[in-house]
């Protein structure tokens, strides 16, 4: 999966970012391993987030 969006670097400047980001990565770690992974591309007013994990089916609660 991959999600792109545009934004404003300037606007971005003093706020924290990436906590989120890291909360995914240690979710899919704990859930997939190696078997999943995610990637961050930051351009000069584009941003790219692409997400790749495991198929599953069936009932995958747990």
């Amino acid at each position: 999966m991959t999600i792109e969006n545009t934004f404003d670097r300037e606007s971005t400047i003093n706020r924290p970012n990436g906590m989120g980001l890291a909360n995914v990565r240690k979710r899919l770690e704990g859930r997939y391993g190696t078997d999943a992974s995610l990637r961050v591309d930051s351009q000069t007013d584009h941003f790219r987030v692409e997400l790749s994990m495991p198929a599953e089916t069936g009932d995958m609660r747990r």
